[in-house]
């Protein structure tokens, strides 16, 4: 009896270990899907205000505010390459490059000297990556006011370029943005002797952007701007430039 007992029961496992691997085969293969949302859409509009501070640059530190506003048009549906509209106004407190470099006196300049950067652009984005390369032009009126009436304008076209590097896509940004502009029109209270055509000036603008919510970031910088020594003086009669050179702090919307 013994015997056949363990003969039956070792026919059972030989039998189980045949069959069950085969039925453990058979079962259908279970799927588990992970859904995960689509990526957000980088922003198209931006704008910025900011405080810029000539630090040691000048004892008397002037601060200079500065208003800009950026907008793409996108060409490819995902809110990176396509034509870049921006516009920004900068306005210095107090004073203006004629006064900074002593070519018009304290008691000469007026109630409130102020000096004034005012320019709209276009361009068009290209994108490679965390990289961003933007060729534009701006049409920029930098006028200075003083005493005396002085009511000073100098127009010209800037063509220039723009580099983006996004450090963390949609979240840290460093751009740096130079421009080349030449004088077309000298608007002054008197005559002056030199062509704007002869005023060729540089610009270099860095941001750093740290974007902290969905809508809110912050913006520092460093600018460098040449601007002739005798704007606001109401002419000019010199090719000598200056210097508007300093740090820039602020905050900004992107929408």
């Amino acid at each position: 009896m013994m015997g056949m007992k363990a003969l039956h029961i070792l026919s059972l496992t030989l039998f189980l270990s045949l069959v069950l691997p085969v039925q453990a085969q058979d079962l259908p293969a279970r799927d588990f899907p992970v859904i995960t949302p689509a990526a957000p859409l980088p922003k198209t509009q931006s704008f910025q205000f900011s405080l810029l501070d000539q630090g040691i640059n000048d004892l008397s530190r002037p601060l200079m505010l500065r208003l800009a506003y950026r907008q793409l048009f996108p060409t490819d549906g995902l809110n990176r390459d396509g034509y870049i509209f921006s516009a920004h106004l900068n306005h210095l407190f107090g004073t203006n490059p004629a006064l900074l470099n002593r070519f018009v006196q304290a008691e000469n300049a007026g109630i409130y000297p102020n000096f004034n950067d005012l320019g709209v652009g276009f361009g068009y984005r290209f994108t490679y990556e965390n990289f961003a390369l933007i060729p534009q032009v701006h049409v920029r009126d930098m006028f200075a006011f003083g005493g005396a009436k002085v009511n000073h304008h100098l127009v010209g076209f800037e063509p220039g370029l723009r580099l983006e590097y996004w450090i963390y896509p949609e979240v840290a940004r460093l751009s740096v943005d130079y421009g080349f502009n030449v004088p077309v029109l000298h608007l002054a209270n008197t005559d002056s002797n030199v062509s704007p055509f002869t005023l060729s000036l540089n610009r270099i603008n860095t941001e750093l952007t740290y974007r902290f919510s969905d809508n809110f970031e912050l913006v520092s910088g460093f600018y460098w701007w040449q601007v002739p020594a005798q704007l606001g003086s109401g002419s000019i009669t010199s090719t000598t430039l200056s210097n508007v050179t300093g740090f820039q702090i602020g905050a900004g919307l992107a929408f």
